[in-house]
């Protein structure tokens, strides 16, 4: 299995940037899946697991009253700022493939980290939009195509003087509905407008942030002081390894930038990219342990099987899973084999990696993928767990 070998550097502050994208994404999420009736969103608990609850009645909240102070305070800033952004708010929904399932990295978030900015104050024009096209590219397949693996190819290809008929190409390709189609060309006609006024929020949002970090800033160093003891044998590289992700022969002198995030405060997550100006991210809850220590194993487990179960529920998936037991591809040959476009395929491989199926070596600006054994062994130990039950009731 891949082992952490390379250095890490602890970032021992946050990163307020990201902390205002996660905090626009987080609220226009919310909105997109509220129901009529619901709580507003500063008065949300902490998980989803105590729904109906309020943060001042939720459990978990009391257990943790400095992150519910600070999450309702930066809360309430961020929905008096943004209620108002329909077509933003809209924006951030353009997702590839199964748009209502928020786990997806949509074309928002994705375009903001493509900047490389850690301050919107920083966040030029021409970071703008190279982040803009390389999130663009990425949903449309269009960095697996094997002629922009030249690195002459990819640097005309995120070029901020493109022409348009090449954005229009590219959006044709996203598998998305023809109305977020639309939006994104339309984003693109208009960057300059749309430069100006996500900065602007960014400005806004960090500044929220930063006035109520006082609330969780002891957590906040506490986590930092726990990763840095804790070293390689921190939850990231379990969770690294346990993906089967290989990134052993990919930016070979490039450290890990491990993160503690406080926004999203509940999850582990990776960003690595082959563009060189762009830091190999690790993203670590605040509560990730904390919340962990709180749930039950067995339903923790029980949670996962229904995820891996609807996976590969999809004739699709399981296609992908049938052929990736034959061996190691990267997913234009998938998609060569499938009959499917490079974009939709990576719709379906992102589905059966988030829910551990897959294992993923990365090569240059190539993604290789393969089956995880030990979580597919896992997934036939659960089913035949749960057969021999059936049986102990009838």
């Amino acid at each position: 299995m891949p082992k952490a070998t390379r250095q890490v550097i602890l970032l021992t502050a946050p990163n307020i940037f990201k902390e205002a994208c996660d905090m626009m994404q987080s609220y226009f999420d919310f909105q997109a899946t509220a129901q009529p009736g619901l709580l507003p969103w500063a008065r949300q608990p902490l998980t989803k697991r105590a729904s109906g609850a309020s943060m001042e009645t939720d459990p978990v909240s009391q257990a943790f009253p400095d992150m519910a102070a600070f999450l309702s305070k930066c809360r309430a800033g961020a929905e008096k700022l943004l209620q108002e952004e329909a077509e933003l708010a809209f924006l951030s929904q353009v997702r590839c493939g199964e748009t209502q399932q928020i786990n997806n990295q949509g074309f928002l978030s994705g375009l903001l980290y493509g900047t490389g900015v850690s301050d919107a104050a920083r966040m030029s024009r021409e970071a703008f939009i190279t982040g803009s096209l390389m999130q663009l590219y990425e949903m449309s397949g269009e960095m697996e195509n094997d002629h922009f693996q030249n690195h002459d190819a990819f640097t005309t290809l995120l070029n901020p003087d493109v022409e348009m008929y090449r954005v229009f190409e590219a959006v044709s390709r996203v598998p998305i509905s023809d109305s977020q189609r639309m939006a994104l060309l339309r984003f693109f006609q208009e960057i300059d407008d749309w430069h100006e006024l996500i900065r602007d929020h960014l400005l806004t949002l960090q500044e929220i942030f930063k006035a109520a970090f006082p609330q969780v800033k002891n957590r906040f160093h506490q986590k930092v002081k726990e990763l840095e003891q804790a070293g390689k044998s921190a939850e990231p590289f379990h969770w690294l390894e346990r993906m089967g992700s290989d990134t052993s022969t990919f930016r070979t002198e490039d450290p890990y930038h491990l993160q503690v995030s406080l926004t999203y405060f509940n999850y582990i997550g990776f960003a690595f990219t082959f563009r060189p100006n762009l830091p190999l991210k690790i993203h670590h809850g605040v509560l990730f342990e904390e919340l962990s220590a709180l749930r039950d194993g067995r339903k923790a487990r029980d949670q996962l099987t229904e995820q891996q179960l609807k996976a590969i529920s999809d004739p699709t998936r399981l296609a992908i899973i049938r052929l990736l037991h034959e061996g190691e591809q990267y997913v234009q040959q998938l998609a060569d084999a499938l009959g499917l476009t490079p974009a939709t395929l990576s719709h379906h491989i992102s589905q059966l990696h988030q829910a551990l199926l897959l294992s993923l070596r990365v090569e240059g600006r190539r993604s290789y993928y393969s089956i995880n054994p030990a979580e597919l062994t896992g997934l036939a130990k659960d089913l035949s767990r749960l057969a021999g039950e059936g049986k102990e009731e009838t």
